[in-house]
């Protein structure tokens, strides 16, 4: 009996091709200009949304956003403000002056203390985000991760304005209630959690549990 899920499985591909293509040239120059108004220049805008797009093939339900393009647009915008971030960190790392002695480099370093207690800090954060609704989580990063301004974190997550400021109010409240629970009665270290949880959201935890001492 003839195979027939070759053929289909060529064709299938072939329209996904065609149709990334045709995503690549819709919705390029946008994402460029995004990467580019969040300070990077042209070369690097453009890597960043090479990157986008690469970080977006790789991802398991790829093809079956073909049909959904709203969110397709949505979701690059998120991996490119994602990218831009972690450019920007990149060139600001590069800029950091080279003679800066090993001394008083060691000499400005944190102690022992201070880096556990940040640690069990971002384990509680991880853990709180990780309550939040859907909603809520992609408010946040987009907030205070990619510090994003609020009109375009309603224009990305198609909400309104008035309903992103509700949803941040809301998700930094309970991030507030759930990090004073953890602080009394803190869980077993998880390293790898730690190192998840984006920077910004991390010292929003360092500076709370320093007022709570």
């Amino acid at each position: 009996m003839p195979d027939d899920s070759s053929p289909d499985a060529a064709t299938e591909r072939a329209q996904f091709l065609s149709w990334i293509t045709l995503l690549v040239h819709q919705h390029r120059a946008r994402l460029v200009t995004s990467a580019r108004r969040r300070g990077l220049p042209p070369e690097d805008a453009l890597d960043c949304v090479q990157d986008a797009f690469v970080t977006f093939l790789r991802m398991p339900e790829a093809t079956t956003l073909s049909a959904r393009s709203s969110e397709v647009e949505r979701l690059l915008s998120t991996l490119v403000a994602h990218a831009a971030l972690n450019q920007r960190r990149k060139l600001a790392r590069r800029a950091l002056p080279t003679e800066i002695e090993l001394s008083e480099v060691a000499s400005d370093l944190p102690s022992a203390d201070t880096l556990v207690a940040e640690a069990e800090a971002r384990v509680s954060l991880v853990r709180c985000v990780q309550q939040l609704s859907q909603m809520q989580q992609a408010v946040i990063r987009l907030r205070l991760l990619d510090e994003c301004p609020g009109e375009e974190v309603s224009t990305l997550l198609e909400i309104s304005p008035e309903n992103a400021r509700i949803l941040l109010f809301r998700a930094r409240q309970r991030l507030r209630e759930c990090l004073v629970l953890a602080m009394k009665d803190p869980g077993p270290p998880d390293m790898a959690a730690a190192e998840t949880a984006p920077r910004s959201l991390q010292d929003s935890a360092s500076d709370q549990r320093l007022r709570q001492s």
